[in-house]
């Protein structure tokens, strides 16, 4: 599913920053690595750009990796996303370099507008949590914050992927309380019905599947449940609709983004169909 793989470059990143991205990409069993440069304002980027750009090819390709570079002009997040449908990768992995918030408000968040453009899955890379904590590589703990159908039937393949493995799935559904107490019983009894029906599903992916129901904003309570937990890498979907159960919204994730204690998976709802995938995660 992540055989091949978009990673937008400012060619700003730091060594340490590289290096852990490209163990993430280890992690989710990439193939092939397509480096891509945005220059905003460059229509012909200077040659240590380009030689920066190949330096960073090369480095892939050490590391077992199909490396190809290429470098673009236009507005950063709407070349990333158009190109990534151009060449139907899989995945848009991109570091979080943190900003301040005046300056994110100013200026937004190439990070975030990908997030929110974007028809593919896209990984946010952050030092904390995946593939740091074990020099294997290896993920002890991931969390999918779960809206139940709204989501589900696009993230459940990407949890049983090859590639995204750990000791430990947490379950997460954080839901609004029902209006009246009979409502709420009701409510309860539905959510734990789910996360029931989903620890059964990935009990054969995942050494030990722990569930958690919980109240709240979804933005502040996943990041809340990520700390508390000591998780590693969150995966949630993006869904802008309405969910009987109270939806992963786009804004979420957006927000996810900077907020987040470790590294991040978003997945939209309609990437299997755009990638090419079924439901059982295999090519169609």
């Amino acid at each position: 599913m992540f055989s091949t793989v978009l990673w937008p470059v400012s060619l700003q990143e730091s060594e340490s920053q590289n290096r852990g991205v490209m163990k993430m990409l280890q992690h989710l069993s990439a193939q092939r690595v397509l480096l891509l440069h945005v220059a905003e304002n460059e229509p012909s980027p200077e040659a240590p750009a380009r030689e920066k750009l190949e330096a960073l090819r090369k480095q892939l390709e050490e590391e077992g990796f199909k490396g190809e570079a290429v470098i673009k002009t236009g507005h950063v997040a709407t070349v990333i996303c158009s190109y990534a449908s151009e060449r139907n990768v899989g995945l848009i992995v991109l570091p979080w370099k943190p900003k301040m918030i005046v300056r994110i408000a100013l200026l937004g968040s190439v990070v975030r507008d990908v997030i929110r453009l974007s028809d593919r899955p896209v990984a946010v890379y952050k030092a904390k949590g995946v593939m740091q904590r074990r020099q294997s590589g290896g993920v002890d703990r991931i969390m999918y914050a779960t809206a139940f159908q709204a989501t589900d039937s696009v993230v459940m393949p990407y949890l049983k992927h090859e590639g995204i493995k750990a000791d430990t799935l947490v379950l997460l559904h954080v839901g609004e309380r029902a209006p009246d107490p009979r409502a709420e019983k009701t409510r309860r009894t539905q959510v734990g019905m789910n996360l029931n029906r989903l620890a059964g599903e990935c009990s054969g992916w995942f050494g030990e599947v722990e569930t958690i129901s919980a109240l709240g904003r979804p933005s502040k309570r996943i990041v809340r449940q990520a700390k508390q937990g000591d998780v590693d890498l969150i995966v949630l979907g993006k869904y802008d609709a309405p969910s009987p159960f109270g939806s992963m919204l786009g804004s979420t994730a957006e927000m996810l983004a900077r907020t987040a204690p470790c590294s991040l998976l978003v997945v939209p709802v309609e990437s299997l169909a755009v990638t090419g995938y079924s439901k059982s995660g295999e090519r169609g």
